[in-house]
């Protein structure tokens, strides 16, 4: 592994094969916030049209604060439209509430080269295979 951060609430490792992996240990505004601090420095300088590749998944008990991740996704790729094109896979737990996530990949999606998948905690392989698949 390579890059890792040690935040306190939104942990960051870039593995070898180029993922970079966000696990969140809280659910807090604060969370999100460090989450979008940590993609703000992953791609401070990227060149335009790199492909980057997220996985990202939580151990809070607690689920995530969606709505604020669907406001702050917004506001993030509005500010930064030109940067990339990525790949986000997000592992979720059985409590996931599958409508917040429509808007969420609509936020994300703002910009044509994002794509965006959900998977159950228990398929990270597939998860990580459509990150690094070659279409």
């Amino acid at each position: 592994m390579l890059n890792t951060f040690h935040g306190t609430r939104c942990l960051h490792q870039q593995h070898d094969n180029g993922i970079h992996e966000f696990v969140f240990t809280e659910s807090s505004r604060q969370a999100v916030d460090e989450w979008f601090t940590q993609l703000d420095y992953i791609t401070r300088d990227v060149p335009s049209g790199t492909m980057m590749y997220f996985l990202v998944r939580s151990t809070a008990t607690d689920v995530l604060p969606v709505a604020y991740m669907i406001k702050s996704a917004f506001n993030w790729v509005t500010e930064n439209p030109h940067l990339y094109t990525a790949r986000v896979a997000f592992l979720h737990r059985s409590n996931f509430y599958y409508p917040h996530a429509k808007s969420f990949i609509r936020a994300w999606q703002m910009s044509n080269g994002i794509a965006v998948r959900f998977y159950p905690s228990d398929r990270r392989d597939d998860a990580v295979r459509w990150l690094l698949a070659e279409n």
